[in-house]
């Protein structure tokens, strides 16, 4: 049994860009800037596209791999500069700088020579290779993300290609590279001829991913608009709030669930938060548990029973919901292959059933 819902409409977004946009003024042709030289030992397979794994841990000494690539474009391009690798982790907030992974490559937009440079060098990092691998050799080096020139790209979101940056430093005197763990360590294959797996880094942890399923609409009606805060004061106050809404947000995080939202809970929410691109803050409010608990992307329901009746007939009940629409669904009855015609609307009341999944409407049931 298939369902689908009355209407549905999809808005294709903007085209993946595949390659960099011209930026700064206009410099010498790509074709007389020198790219780094390749290691004679690069294996045919290339790493995962590196995974968001934020900042956790205040480490702030230059990871081997993160050397080994400045050195890199620095002696290949030397009329530019480095602006640092570490930062003190009393500065600012989360940051791959506070890990000693990430990198600003000192050079500017308005330098015609250097925006051409940085083109070349970005063009060739997100370059799908032969074999069709994406972005092959910013993985080979374990990239996470690039900032440059007000725009961003993530190897942890490659189908949207570079996005606007709408940071305080616009980043148009340096170009911001931040690294994974594996890629920090230098263990990719651009370094050791062997592909790496992913690292997790201190937490060993891989990042948080939500499923969008039925489930969460009963979350998202009961608990959506609560906001969630590390609470001030004395421990007591702690314990005066219901646990609950906690406890299920610290489930959602894979962290230790025991309803009492403090520093941790705070940096594990922050962290989801730089992740998924939403108002880092360390408080849940309405937007952060839409991510938490995304609804489910399709049409759901259950075949709940199937009685055959006199000779060629057969009665079928159950219910379908979908979370874009309110609307009664069609659904489609198949047998042995053959779709049978015409198509129920799920149009009876199934009180019980919007309730255990709200927003739905009352009209579920089809027989």
């Amino acid at each position: 049994m298939h369902f689908r819902p009355a209407l549905r409409a999809f808005l294709l977004a903007s085209t993946l860009l595949t390659a960099v946009l011209a930026v700064g003024t206009t410099g010498a042709s790509a074709a007389t800037i020198p790219l780094p030289a390749s290691p004679s030992n690069l294996p045919a397979g290339v790493e995962s596209l590196q995974p968001y794994v934020g900042q956790t841990v205040c480490d702030p000494v230059a990871k081997p791999g993160v050397r080994a690539f400045s050195n890199l474009l620095l002696d290949t391009y030397t009329d530019t500069t480095s602006l640092g690798i570490v930062r003190d982790c009393g500065i600012g907030g989360q940051s791959e700088h506070k890990e000693g992974r990430a990198w600003d490559w000192g050079v500017s937009v308005t330098n015609a020579h250097q925006a051409s440079e940085v083109n070349t060098v970005l063009s060739w990092l997100l370059r799908t290779d032969g074999a069709g691998n994406r972005a092959s050799a910013a993985r080979r080096f374990g990239i996470m993300y690039i900032i440059w020139n007000k725009q961003m790209w993530r190897a942890y979101d490659i189908d949207k290609g570079w996005q606007p940056y709408s940071g305080a430093d616009e980043h148009t005197g340096h170009v911001h590279v931040s690294f994974g763990w594996n890629g920090a360590h230098q263990t990719t294959s651009w370094w050791s001829g062997k592909v790496a797996p992913v690292e997790y880094g201190p937490g060993g942890k891989p990042p948080v991913t939500p499923q969008p399923l039925p489930a969460n609409l009963l979350v998202l009606a009961t608990y959506g608009s609560t906001v969630l805060k590390q609470p001030t004061g004395t421990s007591a106050s702690r314990t005066t709030a219901d646990p609950t809404p906690t406890k299920l947000v610290q489930k959602a995080l894979s962290i230790t669930a025991d309803g009492d939202f403090g520093a941790d809970t705070t940096a594990a929410v922050r962290a989801f938060q730089t992740a998924e691109h939403l108002t880092v803050d360390g408080v849940v409010d309405s937007d952060d548990w839409l991510a938490l608990f995304p609804k489910p992307v399709n049409p759901f329901g259950a075949l709940e029973t199937a009685v055959f009746g006199i000779p060629g007939t057969v009665v079928v009940k159950g219910w379908a919901a979908d979370a874009d629409t309110q609307d009664p669904l069609r659904v489609h009855v198949y047998v042995d292959g053959s779709l049978v015609l015409p198509p129920l609307t799920a149009g009876d009341a199934r009180p019980e059933i919007e309730q255990q999944f709200p927003g739905m409407g009352p009209e579920l049931g089809y027989t």
